[in-house]
């Protein structure tokens, strides 16, 4: 399915932007031409078929009779193909042409959600998972049939929180679920969601700015060539963190190392920081990475590094919340460290140094940077001991700014802050009131982005979320289930509950004396009778739900409630709770069922004539000689021939109500399922049919008038059911 997003304008009482069905076939000349063309070809093709009828005997009747039923057989299963595929291109929502999400007859996950969302979806399914030779096609199949991930796909609303939501599942059941073919298929969805590499139909948002989208895989059905080139899912990547990118990289693999590359770098700090941060920091790693891109990808790759980058707004302020993040531990307030590695940290020495000489970079004028206090230079000078950092120094470039650090140095002793001997760390960062950072540190824990990466505490010593560096993870070992239940005896009764018993062991009895006999317990358990499984309770068990998909005419599963009842005991095994199902369209056109039913007339009818051909063949070479005697074969050949005839004529009224039916249902303006007349297969579908149909009928009653041969002599009385049987003898031999 392929759907389309954009503004809520509306024309005519339809959004401008909306899907619009294709005229009716019979509405443009060129169509009309086409149909009187297609319609003289019929003609001539059934004046011959006609003629040869004619003079055909009883058995070459049925031969080719049988033949054109199986065409038409085929001809509409062709015709049904393409009309499900052109009705599962028609989207579902409202606002864009469809009936509405409510009205769909199985659930589709995925039709509420964001434009994006659904878009990535149809755009990863086209590319890489609609067929079996696809790299996601497993992938998909196995996130259809995972109960949690479609929980996270109906709690998310867009790609960026169901990756999240799987990281967030994943940590709490240990990676055991969601599935990794989940995980796999979203992650190609967002990647197709917001990198320009992947595609440029949905992300648009280019380094230098805004870029133009196209619509190479069809998947906005845009109306005007400026909704093709609209960005659905600018938004996205817009809202795209540095930290949820790592985090995602980390989740998806190989698969995702764009990630956290240098465009991805690039356009998050562009889109949220100020020109003196973002320029200086993109500027040193664009040279890093043309010349050791190893060293630029290690630091891109640090969660703990990209969490400070993106949650720092100066470069000073990257070193006050490093030391922040660090002194947590030290003090106790978490059981987990917080390392960053070195290269990480000179990397953000370089771009300080930058910051003093770059000329966006206003040291007075610009609050943020003004605001730098001694407790930041400490900070700084600490991380960078080899970079010779004074203040000295930092208030000469700097013409006499950051204006906070100049004043408080101009009023204690200069010597004191030399960068050679860095300032010692504080029991906890407190910078000076006012300052940039004590402004940002103060409010930190509210406005960095959730995750799963390092995060400050300001109160209290709860664990928290952290990534440490390589082979220094700080874990808490969690009691065992004995010291809880000694902890909670403990709280309750206030007192220490008494260690917990070894399982009992069967003891032997003593030894009985010489002449008596050993003592026994009194009463000795006896095993409980076995019970045998068809005598015990069945499950109560509820019907199933409707087909839950991603989108429609996708895979997809149904639940249902399997439960024993209280205190019973039930049967084994237990019924399934789920099973596989495909979702349909959501258009009002539902003929799709009416053309299979005509595709097995179509084949029993071809089946039956072919045979009865060979039959009447087989009778005509009888010879009086082999009737005088008739075996069983002959007997059933005989039996074959009179009564098998009379179900293929029944069955012509059967065609006859499909081919009224379908071309009825292709008829434009009538109020029933209007979308079929849109279809142009439903259209050439009812021509063929009606045509043949026509011709087919005509020659059968031609066929009655010729003599037939004795043996198919069948004695005519009067009465009721002769009557009622007039018709059916009329169409055929």
């Amino acid at each position: 399915p392929f759907w389309i997003s954009g503004d809520s304008s509306v024309v005519g009482g339809r959004p401008a932007h909306a899907w619009v069905a294709p005229a009716p076939a019979c509405a443009p000349l060129g169509i009309v031409m086409r149909f009187f063309s297609f319609l003289q070809k019929c003609s001539v093709l059934g004046l011959r078929l006609g003629r040869f009828l004619l003079t055909a005997n009883v058995e070459q009747y049925f031969l080719y009779n049988g033949i054109l039923y199986l065409i038409l057989g085929g001809v509409t299963y062709l015709a049904h193909e393409e009309t499900h595929a052109f009705l599962c291109n028609v989207p579902p929502q409202s606002a864009y042409g469809g009936r509405g999400c409510d009205f769909c007859s199985d659930k589709l996950l995925l039709c509420p959600k964001m434009d994006c969302w659904w878009m990535a979806e149809n755009l990863t399914f086209i590319k890489s998972a609609n067929s079996p030779d696809k790299a996601y096609y497993q992938q998909r199949l196995e996130s259809a049939l995972d109960a949690d991930c479609r929980d996270l796909v109906v709690d998310a609303d867009g790609p960026r929180e169901m990756l999240s939501g799987i990281i967030a599942r994943r940590s709490s059941s240990g990676g055991a679920a969601p599935t990794a073919g989940c995980v796999a298929y979203h992650c190609a969805v967002l990647l197709n969601a917001v990198l320009r590499s992947h595609s440029t139909d949905l992300a648009g948002l280019g380094l230098d700015g805004d870029a133009t989208c196209t619509d190479a895989y069809g998947v906005k059905l845009a109306a005007t060539p400026a909704r093709a080139k609209a960005c659905t899912c600018d938004n996205e990547v817009q809202a795209l963190t540095v930290e949820e990118a790592s985090s995602f990289a980390s989740l998806c693999g190989p698969m995702a190392d764009e990630l956290t590359g240098l465009d991805m770098f690039r356009l998050n700090l562009k889109k949220s920081k100020d020109d003196c941060y973002a320029d200086t920091s993109i500027g040193y790693y664009t040279r890093i990475a043309n010349t050791q891109p190893e060293r630029a990808m290690l630091t891109f790759n640090n969660r703990n590094c990209s969490y400070l980058t993106q949650a720092a707004f100066t470069a000073f302020e990257w070193f006050a919340l490093k030391d922040y993040e660090t002194s947590l531990y030290t003090l106790g307030r978490t059981p987990y460290k917080f390392n960053v590695p070195s290269i990480c940290t000179l990397d953000f020495c370089e771009i300080f140094n930058s910051t003093l000489y770059y000329s966006k970079c206003d040291w007075t004028g610009d609050p943020s940077l003004a605001a730098m206090t001694m407790n930041d230079f400490d900070s700084l000078a600490s991380s960078c001991p080899g970079h010779g950092f004074t203040v000295e120094a930092i208030c000469r470039i700097a013409n006499n700014g950051p204006t906070s650090l100049c004043s408080q140095y101009a009023a204690s002793p200069a010597s004191s802050h030399a960068g050679g001997s860095p300032a010692a760390t504080p029991s906890l960062p407190t910078p000076a009131s006012g300052g940039a950072t004590s402004r940002r540190l103060a409010s930190t824990a509210g406005r960095r982005p959730p995750g799963a990466i390092a995060r400050a505490v300001a109160t209290g010593g709860g664990p928290r979320p952290c990534v440490a560096g390589p082979g220094e993870v700080g874990r808490v070992s969690a009691p065992g289930s004995a010291d809880v239940l000694s902890n909670l005896q403990s709280g309750l009764t206030g007192k220490r509950a008494p260690p917990l018993l070894a399982p009992l062991l069967a003891v032997s009895p003593a030894p009985a004396k010489a002449g008596g006999e050993a003592r026994q317990l009194q009463s000795v358990a006896t095993a409980a009778p076995s019970v045998h499984n068809d005598d015990l309770h069945d499950w109560t068990v509820s019907a199933y739900s409707q087909c839950t998909c991603l989108q429609q005419c996708t895979e997809g599963m149904q639940y249902r409630s399997v439960t024993c009842p209280s205190g019973m005991t039930c049967k084994e095994p237990k019924p399934p709770t789920s099973k596989a199902c495909q979702c349909g369209h959501c258009t009002d056109c539902k003929i799709e069922a009416v053309l299979l039913g005509l595709v097995v007339t179509y084949a029993f009818q071809g089946a039956s004539c072919l045979l009865l051909g060979v039959a009447f063949w087989s009778v005509s070479y009888l010879r009086e000689d082999d009737l005088s005697e008739m075996r069983f074969g002959t007997k059933f050949l005989g039996c074959f021939c009179k009564a098998w005839p009379l179900l293929v004529r029944l069955v012509v009224y059967v065609t006859l109500l499909f081919v009224l039916y379908i071309s009825f249902a292709v008829i434009p303006g009538t109020g029933y399922m209007d979308l079929c007349s849109s279809v142009e297969s439903l259209w050439l579908l009812a021509i063929v049919i009606s045509v043949c149909f026509v011709l087919q009928l005509a020659a059968g009653i031609v066929m009655t008038r010729k003599p037939m041969p004795p043996w198919l002599h069948n004695s005519v009385k009067k009465g009721l059911a002769t009557l009622l049987m007039a018709p059916i003898r009329a169409i055929g031999p």
